[in-house]
């Protein structure tokens, strides 16, 4: 592997996290799930934290989850959440210290995935028309997604498993 880190970029429902457990195994390195880290630290769930301190303080644990991944001197491999990128810090540190893979999915295989998901349900459920958000929200966090991927892996149709492979092979 040329690069020590990799980072799975994309939006809510695109298998960063099944897809980069697997790629984790196929480079035998560790695997850390951000939102994973931070409940864990946090003792209390995403939407548990959002409604308990708000979203900037979910914002502000997660930049500071991310800085402290990234400065271990190890290889990883992190899925970070949907809206990682949302801060300029987070996508500097992401594009500079990572090779950021961006898992891309059209709107309608993210609704497909996210329906039943309840940490989802602010972002789109709660919208007269769900798909029309998901697309709305693509278009606004594309350029950050642009900015900061290496490369990018085009997930609809595709298994958890031939994602990883596919960027296995792109990175090797």
């Amino acid at each position: 592997m040329s690069e020590k880190k990799i980072s799975l970029i994309g939006f809510t429902g695109t298998g960063k996290t099944e897809a980069g457990g697997l790629l984790a195994g196929l480079l035998r390195v560790e695997f850390i799930d951000l939102d994973k880290a931070i409940e864990a630290k946090q003792s209390l769930s995403i939407t548990e934290i959002f409604a308990k301190h708000g979203v900037e303080s979910f914002r502000a644990a997660e930049s500071e989850a991310l800085s402290a991944l990234l400065e271990q001197d190890k290889a990883l491999v992190v899925s970070t959440g949907g809206g990682t990128l949302s801060r300029p810090a987070n996508r500097t540190r992401l594009k500079n210290m990572t090779t950021a893979v961006w898992l891309k999915a059209k709107p309608e295989t993210i609704w497909r995935r996210v329906q039943g998901k309840p940490y989802v349900a602010p972002l789109f459920f709660t919208r007269p028309d769900p798909l029309m958000a998901i697309q709305v929200e693509l278009g606004r966090r594309r350029p950050h997604y642009e900015e900061v991927a290496r490369l990018s892996v085009q997930i609809d149709g595709k298994t958890p498993g031939q994602v990883a492979q596919e960027i296995y092979e792109a990175i090797q």
